[in-house]
């Protein structure tokens, strides 16, 4: 219900408190006053039961089907947001601005967009794409074109978290909703955001590593492209920990772009500036994970000897699963396609969530082969697409 801001978690400890006081005042006092009172009890249980449930619930029957992955967090309160005023009738013409395909993650964070999208022939005509090819300025551009061409509903993945504000803002005021993907931006004119927090991603990453380390020693950190939201907020996150452990002192810190080879690069040039001086890493991707051990290995040290946090690109994984060390904290490649979901919804009517958060999960030596893919190449990622699906085919 829009405004309601029960999680799924709340309203049961809330049920639980009334049932117990409903059941306390239908074992005493005056009967008939005990029946009255029971029977109020009992109105107040039901509406706020009522009022607990899932948005969609209360605007009907969901048109859209809402997979398991594509749910939303209930560890947080929940916004919810009114979309009537975006209700029309289909077939619809969807823009999707992404910000790239340069790595892995993108590649199958715009495959699942692009199958989604597939899935539902009657409800999306046209299905407008376009690659900024990670910059800021021509991703603003993009854009404007989209606007241009009369969409429905524009899903974008911002390259940074400001260069596209003018562009989304100027589709809010035309009464195209926005949906923000996998990146966020720093306005707050949109209908809705679905991702996975950055800022919990590096929280968990800094924890780990602090952990390993007794709360004690030097560390680098291996960020993504300077200005982009999972740099910046995954950068805060960790250093949400970092603040309250003041014997853990940074002694350099990069943006290496989610790239192998300027992360390897760049662990080779800190291994010369800091000799035997980094205990611990902190990477924000497996891609630059992968990069960093190898220059690890090749200067003959034990990459074990310096725990290291990363994500659940399969290069990285099988390394963990083959020396037995590290951990990473899941990035689903899947939000994209909670992102056509969204629109479908939003296009329908049906109240969304403000923050669609998909939660991230970690994984370490003792459990990454639940999610690691011996068969598969280094740039795999665990996604949801069919097997028969070809990547960039369709």
């Amino acid at each position: 219900m829009p405004g309601t801001r029960l999680t799924g978690r709340g309203s049961i400890r809330m049920f639980q408190s009334l049932h117990s006081q409903s059941e306390a005042i239908s074992q005493g006092g005056n009967s008939a006053m005990k029946r009255i009172l029971f029977g109020v009890a009992s109105l107040i249980l039901i509406g706020l039961a009522v009022m607990a449930l899932p948005a969609f619930t209360q605007a009907g029957a969901p048109t859209v089907d809402i997979s398991a992955d594509y749910r939303w967090s209930t560890d947080e309160p929940i916004q919810w947001q009114d979309t009537t005023k975006y209700k029309k009738a289909g077939p619809y013409k969807f823009g999707f601005s992404n910000c790239s395909t340069t790595n892995a993650y993108a590649v199958y964070f715009w495959e699942t967009a692009k199958w989604e999208a597939t899935k539902h022939p009657n409800k999306i005509a046209e299905f407008l794409t376009t690659d900024a090819g990670d910059s800021a300025a021509k991703q603003l551009s993009d854009v404007e074109d989209l606007i241009a061409k009369g969409i429905h509903a524009l899903i974008i993945r911002p390259c940074t978290l400001d260069a596209a504000v003018p562009a989304i803002e100027k589709a809010m005021d035309k009464g195209i909703p926005v949906i923000i993907s996998n990146r966020s931006t720093k306005t707050s004119k949109y209908v809705t955001q679905n991702t996975t927090p950055w800022f919990d991603r590096g929280r968990n990453q800094a924890e780990w590593v602090v952990k390993q380390l007794g709360g004690k020693g030097n560390i680098v950190s291996f960020e993504g492209p300077a200005g982009s939201g999972p740099a910046v907020e995954g950068f805060q996150g960790a250093m949400s920990v970092l603040k309250n452990n003041p014997n853990i002192k940074i002694l350099a810190r990069k943006a290496t772009n989610w790239s192998r080879a300027e992360a390897k690069a760049t662990m080779e040039d800190w291994l010369q500036a800091f000799p035997k001086k980094i205990d611990g890493i902190l990477q924000q991707s497996g891609i630059m994970g992968a990069g960093v051990v190898e220059a690890i290995e090749e200067a003959k040290i034990n990459p074990c000897s310096m725990p290291q946090s990363g994500d659940d690109y399969n290069g990285y994984m099988k390394w963990i699963l083959k020396n037995k060390c590290n951990m990473i904290t899941t990035n689903p490649t899947w939000a994209s396609g909670a992102s056509v979901v969204a629109a479908l919804m939003i296009l329908d009517g049906q109240p969304v969530p403000k923050q669609w958060n998909i939660p991230t999960k970690i994984y370490d030596a003792t459990n990454i082969a639940e999610i690691t893919d011996l068969s598969k190449s280094d740039e795999w990622m665990p996604n949801i697409l069919p097997k028969d699906w070809k990547i960039g085919g369709k």
